[in-house]
């Protein structure tokens, strides 16, 4: 007989694998880092130099056209989201067009 420890052991493991193929759409709203203001850099005061570090990361200015994280796409059953991090879905399979007969002589 199966104890009761690997019972568990076994459907504790069993959520876990199938709770990371869970539909979730980070890119559904904004987060809200994507909103954050922007501080001006650190100024010298008196006799304190501010040292830059040249290994520092640079944060690069907003473009002027943004390319939004994610859309929504309407859907004949429910509401869904496209991601950039996800590839497009594939157009649906179209049935192989019939070959021209050879023309008898």
């Amino acid at each position: 007989m199966v104890s009761f420890k690997f019972k568990l052991t076994l459907i504790a493991a069993a959520t876990l694998a199938f709770s990371g193929c869970a539909e979730n759409r980070y890119c559904a709203s904004p987060d809200p880092y994507e909103s954050a203001p922007s501080i001006p850099p650190i100024q010298s005061v008196g006799e304190v130099k501010v040292q830059l570090n040249p290994n520092a990361y640079v944060i690069p200015p907003v473009p002027a056209n943004p390319i939004p994280f994610g859309q929504q796409i309407p859907d004949s059953k429910k509401t869904r989201y496209s991601c950039l991090d996800q590839p497009p879905r594939l157009p649906p399979a179209t049935a192989p067009a019939a070959a021209p007969s050879a023309a008898t002589s």
